[in-house]
């Protein structure tokens, strides 16, 4: 599982957004490798699949419940 930085927020790569917005979203299940460098998930809730997505916007997921 990880979690998917929000492009928002996002200017010149720094964090432009309001104080207590959310940073990322998710989290998200990676359901394919499409390259070395990007990646198709889909969420977890929603089933919402997203396309391409580069891995500096990926960070992995850390959950207090294990999850089968």
């Amino acid at each position: 599982l990880v979690w998917v930085t929000a492009l928002s927020g996002i200017a010149m790569g720094k964090w432009r957004g309001k104080k207590l917005s959310p940073r990322r979203e998710g989290p998200y299940r990676v359901v394919e490798r499409l390259s070395s460098l990007t990646y198709s998930l889909i969420h977890t809730i929603s089933n919402i699949q997203l396309g391409p997505i580069h891995v500096n916007r990926l960070e992995r997921y850390y959950s207090f419940k294990v999850i089968d």
